[in-house]
């Protein structure tokens, strides 16, 4: 859960996340790390 922490703070903000992804990591790698983010805090909530 190391990579967790750099869109620990992106998941506050949804909107603007994506827009800071687009412009310090690609499109791709964003798309990654919110789909991750998005099944872990699905397994946390189980």
């Amino acid at each position: 859960m190391k990579f967790i922490k750099k869109p620990v703070r992106r998941i506050s903000s949804p909107h603007s996340s994506f827009q800071y992804s687009e412009q310090s990591y690609n499109q791709q790698y964003s798309f990654l790390t919110v789909a991750q983010m998005i099944n872990i805090r699905k397994n946390l909530s189980v």
